[in-house]
């Protein structure tokens, strides 16, 4: 193992060092994807009743986001782990550069077009939450004031469990009846009590 790291010429150590540190990034990236880790709060800003296209520009942008830094890591990780496995076969380095930028690129498209075609496919089976709004709710856990809890609401005709907060940070016992104002952080509710009926 130290006979063939010695062997290597400065360059190629270089591209084996890069190819082993982007590697382990784009791993653990891919896990991070497959298991939603890190999913909550990509998206900033609220959506209301009047306002469901802002979250959709809101996702889209998170959604660039995403799309360049999985695409970035995915070139580096292509591009030094083609350069060092070319170098390490005899090319030269302009060969081996440029080798290794094609593979670099096919990735990035590939991942492109990958994290653009996905949602399309999955956006039927998703629950649009924005679609509650105005809905009613009952508190499942409770809301503390100025804090989280959950409902129990109907999301495009399939009763499911939100996060929720209350308006205005006041504190809400479970079992109490609410109205689902907006769509705060892409996934979670601000709702309100609901209004007894009189009589």
């Amino acid at each position: 193992m130290y006979a063939w790291w010695d062997g290597l010429s400065a360059l190629n150590r270089g591209f084996f060092s890069a190819a082993v540190f982007f590697g382990v990034l784009f791993v653990w990236q891919l896990a991070a994807t497959l298991f939603g880790l890190g999913g909550d709060g990509l998206a900033d800003g609220d959506v209301t009743a009047d306002d469901v296209s802002g979250g959709d520009a809101a996702e889209t942008m998170s959604a660039f986001k995403l799309l360049s830094i999985r695409s970035i890591v995915t070139f580096l990780t292509l591009f030094s782990w083609g350069g060092a496995l070319y170098l390490a076969d005899g090319r030269s380095v302009q060969a081996a550069v440029g080798l290794a930028s094609l593979w670099g690129i096919a990735g990035m498209a590939v991942v492109a077009l990958l994290l653009y075609a996905l949602p399309k496919l999955a956006q039927t089976g998703t629950l649009n939450i924005a679609t509650a709004i105005g809905g009613a709710g009952t508190v499942y856990l409770d809301i503390p004031a100025d804090g989280e809890g959950e409902i129990r609401t109907e999301v495009n005709g399939v009763v499911t469990h939100v996060k929720a907060r209350a308006a205005g940070g006041q504190a809400v016992k479970a079992g109490t009846a609410v109205v689902i104002e907006r769509v705060v952080f892409g996934n979670r509710v601000e709702v309100r009590v609901a209004e007894r009926p009189r009589g």
